[in-house]
């Protein structure tokens, strides 16, 4: 028998309230529905006292999602996620139960997390309301995290290695790889990551990465590299190291087994420690261009020809990893 509780309101207008099973870290909730021609709406695990523990709140007018909790009769500290929807098109949420937050994915795509204020384990049911219809409500137990959203409990983030204060991050010992054929999205892999190219690097490449530096973050870094950095001295062909007590972005590139010339030119600093951001890298015949959350932050132009040389990218530090995709 399957275990999963699945409620099927049959196209049901919302408000829908939908009781749970008792909350467990491995617990994923997944929700389909419609979105109408509406500002708001709303999706809510709310306890048998009224309080909500987790209030996913997005506005199309505000172009965010509200993320917050109810408590004792009174909203508590909002926090803010991007829009990824839209209104007039069909859509799925997840919600993913960890021991010290809950994981969302819009789509398939993941959205943000949404650290524990009120225990998991008090909440009894799921609630919907305004502009949206409500197709179906399934709640998965742990034994069957849903590989669609390609989160698994033991994907939590862990502490990197702190990185010397030189001209950058100097080869370190190899990790596992993670090959794909076909380039398959990453969510929420652990920290240090590495990834092959599986169609190489070449002009035109995007890639997408989400993610929050830690609450107290030194450094970070994303490298596109040659070679998973099994051998020592395997060049780096682009650096990116955001510096959080220097509030810089060092540039680099580790060639012929030394550091080259760093840059640091950019519009102030674009991360926050505790706070999400995403970033696009893309790949042109004579540079890489950089964008984090939206706005162009700087250019490197490349050091290495030909760029097919790149095979790998690396990601390690004070972060933690929601996605990594490639377009």
């Amino acid at each position: 028998m399957d275990p999963s509780l699945y409620y099927n309101p049959a196209s049901q207008l919302v408000p829908v309230r939908t009781p749970l099973r008792t909350l467990t870290p491995g617990t994923v909730i997944e929700l389909h529905g419609r979105i109408h021609n509406t500002k708001r709406f709303a999706i809510n695990l709310e306890t048998k006292d009224g309080d909500i523990a987790l209030h996913i709140n997005p506005r199309f007018d505000c172009n965010h999602v509200v993320l917050n909790s109810f408590r004792g009769g009174k909203w508590e500290m909002e926090e803010h996620a991007p829009l990824t929807i839209a209104q007039g098109q069909d859509f799925s949420c997840m919600i993913l139960v960890e021991k010290m937050e809950y994981k969302m994915a819009f789509n398939g795509q993941h959205l943000t997390s949404f650290k524990h204020r009120i225990l998991f384990s008090l909440v009894d049911v799921l609630t919907a309301k305004s502009g949206i219809t409500i197709q179906k409500v399934e709640q998965k137990p742990p034994v069957d995290v849903t590989p669609s959203m390609q989160i698994a409990r033991s994907m939590r983030p862990r502490v990197a290695p702190a990185m010397p204060i030189g001209g950058g991050m100097p080869p370190q010992p190899t990790m596992p790889v993670r090959p794909s054929s076909a380039q398959e999205p990453s969510f929420n892999p652990p920290t240090p990551f590495c990834c092959q190219l599986a169609q190489g690097c070449y002009p035109g490449l995007l890639i997408y990465i989400s993610g929050r530096p830690y609450a107290e973050p030194d450094r970070f870094n994303v490298d596109l590299t040659c070679g998973p950095h099994a051998v020592p001295g395997s060049p780096v062909a682009f650096h990116w190291n955001p510096r959080f007590h220097e509030k810089s972005v060092v540039r680099n590139s580790f060639l012929d087994e030394g550091w080259g010339v760093e840059e640091r030119e950019g519009r102030g600093f674009p991360y926050e420690a505790g706070v999400h951001f995403d970033m696009i890298i893309q790949v042109l015949h004579d540079r890489i261009n950089v964008a984090v959350n939206g706005q162009h932050y700087a250019e490197f132009r490349h050091r290495l020809q030909p760029i097919s040389q790149i095979t790998h990218l690396r990601i390690e530090g004070d972060v933690a990893i929601a996605s990594v995709r490639f377009q």
